[in-house]
């Protein structure tokens, strides 16, 4: 996948949530104050007009619309991610109020937060969930009408973060169910690239969470001000196929014309409603026509939501998410983003200083952080769909209660798909690349040799195509022990 810019797209568009919209849950379900002192004065000023929070986000787009890049909420009064700001994100406070206030208003909700329970090593579901939710809140985009009726006329791709709405939207309607992975299988989907595939649409899972075991999956981000980095640890990974997205989309932009059309005629009588409603009957045209496949071609813009793929947002415990939109006909062999300048010149500046960043990993180039959580995703799919003997369901390990009562187990939960349990990475090999040129006294470097999936041919005359998967392996390790 090659990237026609060189340099990292900044959308001029910052979501802005209020305390209405990002603190409601501490005022609904009884909270009591944070820490954050900013936090408490926001709390106690309802008519503050400076929001607590607002969302940054970045992004990359290459010449045929696939878009990648991530999305941060900070604290709109320094600008940055603060402490205080993670505390109350991810604090298990806030997930039980919203527990108490699902039990009163939401019952029919209430199965689906109590529907699994995670093992140590792994983000809690109530975690995830409360991602879920924060996703859906209408002020996380803050679109106004004007917005999205202007996005309908002109035929323009929804921003980044009202995808996430959607992509949250789907996760809660249709209650994705999630998926454990093993750190040592999840290891080698990170290392196994997926080739070129004329997949069709995989509908066994339209959609679905990825667990991944703690601080196994990190992302570092370079502070170009300051001269320091921030690592970000990705908890969870929400997938939805790019078949059922589009039919969120569609269902989204009619919801959107029904409540618009409704508005125009409680406020027009005669002939002003009557030009109101042929305007919306012109949005409807123009929103048929550009979800409409026949209207694309090639790789045309917008023309990668009809082809088969998955888009995916991977959640992290810095108030932050990345991502991305794959097609199997395009793959992750050939992965490529071009960095700008800046963050170029950055990274290597903090590579060499070992002193003020000693654990820097080498993988943390955005080029492989984005390819390796895509491979993880991809690797899911395939290993579901044609390596079932990796796939295994089993029931959650509940704690016993012993001299007090289980609060909340009135709904117990329910068994969860595991993937690797009992997986063993390739073995050691001692081998060299394929264009070693053998020399006395010289060995090549050890390192990583990528896994890969690809089809081969059985069965009588060798007619039948299975698709196999070629683990990673470790090359030539004894450089590395001595």
């Amino acid at each position: 996948m090659n990237y026609n810019s060189r340099k990292s797209v900044k959308d001029p568009y910052h979501g802005q949530v209020g305390v209405s919209d990002f603190i409601r849950e501490a005022e609904k379900y009884g909270s009591n104050s944070p820490n954050n002192r900013q936090t408490r004065r926001a709390l106690n000023n309802q008519q503050q007009i400076n929001p607590m929070v607002s969302i940054k986000h970045d992004y990359v787009e290459n010449n045929t619309n696939k878009r990648l890049g991530d999305f941060r909420f900070l604290d709109s009064q320094g600008g940055r991610v603060t402490p205080e700001l993670i505390n109350f994100f991810n604090g298990h406070g806030i997930q039980k109020r919203q527990e108490e206030t699902i039990r009163k208003e939401e019952k029919h909700m209430l199965s689906y937060l109590k529907g699994w329970q995670s093992p140590y090593g792994y983000a809690a579901w109530p975690w995830v969930f409360h991602w879920m939710t924060r996703l859906r809140q209408d002020g996380f985009t803050q679109e106004s009408v004007e917005t999205v009726s202007e996005r309908i006329f002109s035929k323009k791709r929804e921003n980044c973060l009202e995808e996430s709405h959607l992509l949250g939207d789907e996760m809660m309607i249709n209650k994705a169910e999630p998926i454990y992975l093993t750190k040592e299988i999840l290891d080698d989907f990170y290392r196994t690239d997926i080739p070129s595939f004329d997949a069709v649409q995989n509908e066994i899972l339209p959609s679905f969470v990825i667990m991944l075991p703690k601080n196994q999956i990190s992302i570092v981000d370079y502070d170009h001000k300051n001269g320091h980095s921030v690592t970000r640890n990705t908890r969870a990974i929400l997938v939805v196929t790019n078949n059922c997205y589009r039919k969120r989309l569609r269902k989204y932009y009619n919801d959107f014309l029904e409540l618009y059309s409704a508005e125009q005629r409680d406020a027009y009588e005669g002939r002003k409603a009557y030009k109101a409603e042929s305007v919306i009957d012109s949005m409807r045209k123009s929103l048929d026509e550009r979800l409409d496949p026949i209207n694309y071609i090639d790789d045309e813009r917008d023309g990668y939501m009809f082809e088969s793929g998955f888009k995916i947002l991977a959640l992290d415990d810095k108030c932050g998410a990345v991502f991305a939109d794959f097609n199997w006909k395009d793959g992750t062999k050939n992965f490529k983003v071009f960095e700008s300048e800046d963050d170029v010149q950055t990274r290597e500046t903090f590579k060499k200083d070992k002193n003020r960043n000693q654990n820097l990993d080498e993988n943390c180039q955005i080029s492989d952080t984005y390819a390796g959580l895509i491979n993880i995703v991809a690797n899911t799919i395939l290993t579901m769909s044609h390596h079932t003997e990796y796939v295994s369901v089993k029931s959650p390990m509940v704690p016993k209660a012993t001299g007090f009562n289980q609060v909340g187990q009135e709904i117990p939960p329910q068994p969860a798909t595991w993937i690797g349990e009992g997986y063993n990475s390739q073995k050691t090999r001692y081998e060299y690349p394929d264009d070693h040129v053998p020399m006395k006294g010289k060995s090549p470097r050890a390192h990583w040799r990528r896994g890969h999936q690809r089809y081969v041919c059985q069965g009588p005359g060798r007619k039948q195509k299975v698709l196999k998967w070629i683990k990673p392996c470790y090359v030539n390790p004894i450089k590395e022990e001595n």
